[in-house]
């Protein structure tokens, strides 16, 4: 038995990690759902995770950006690997929700 048998278990599903993903769910999602309410716990969550996926794909348009820049120079095109990407990131930034999780018209 590997080392990778705990993560992707013996017929290569990732039990474990479906399991950690459940637990955290019910840690995080049901005390928001008994506190709050479903729905508001909901929009609370959907907002959280909305900005967290905002994030993530702002931060990878630029390194994408930086990396064709520096490592990759010759296949870097300017309309592929900077105006899309940046243009993207602009965007999304635009309409970056707002604290009372209404996003802003884009």
């Amino acid at each position: 038995m590997g080392s990778w048998d705990l993560f992707w278990g013996k017929y290569g599903f990732p039990t474990a990690l479906i399991l950690g993903q459940s637990l955290l769910t019910l840690v995080v999602a049901l005390p928001l759902a008994l506190g709050y309410g479903p729905v508001p716990a909901y929009e609370l969550l959907a907002t959280a995770l909305t900005a967290v996926m905002l994030c993530i794909y702002i931060v990878i348009n630029i390194s994408s950006i930086s990396y064709y820049l520096r490592r990759a120079r010759q296949e870097f095109n300017w309309l592929l690997r900077f105006v899309i990407p940046a243009a993207g990131s602009l965007i999304l930034i635009r309409c970056w929700p707002r604290p009372s999780g209404r996003a802003r018209r884009c």
